[in-house]
């Protein structure tokens, strides 16, 4: 699931929790890195609110070779951003929208990158 703001924040990370929360009637477990937005002070009351809907497990610090969405970037690069030229920012956008629809669903690249870990 994707959900595009200008600024990667507390407030956007919120907004994108509840987003997913929305999104689904079942448990989430979110698997993070340690960006200061994850871990935000500001966000305990929303964690506390929906603690029975959404857990947040975090990874050691400076392991993006655990963080399967670092995989995700590395061939989404390669298919659509690598060594090609965007005219304009909506065609760069436009592209990425495209290959995140593939991977909204189970597949097999995603199986792959996922299994490795």
């Amino acid at each position: 699931m994707t959900q595009e703001a200008s600024v990667f924040n507390t407030e956007t990370f919120r907004d994108f929790l509840y987003h997913l929360i929305n999104s689904t009637h079942r448990p989430i477990l979110l698997i993070l890195d340690r960006a200061s937005y994850h871990k935000a002070h500001d966000l305990e009351s929303f964690l506390i609110r929906w603690q029975a809907y959404l857990k947040l497990t975090f990874l050691p610090p400076y392991s993006p070779e655990l963080n399967p969405v670092e995989r995700v970037w590395r061939i989404t690069r390669r298919r659509v951003t690598h060594n090609r030229y965007f005219p304009k920012i909506e065609d760069l956008r436009e592209a990425l929208i495209n290959q995140f629809a593939q991977w909204e669903y189970p597949n097999e690249t995603l199986k792959i990158l996922c299994a490795s870990i």
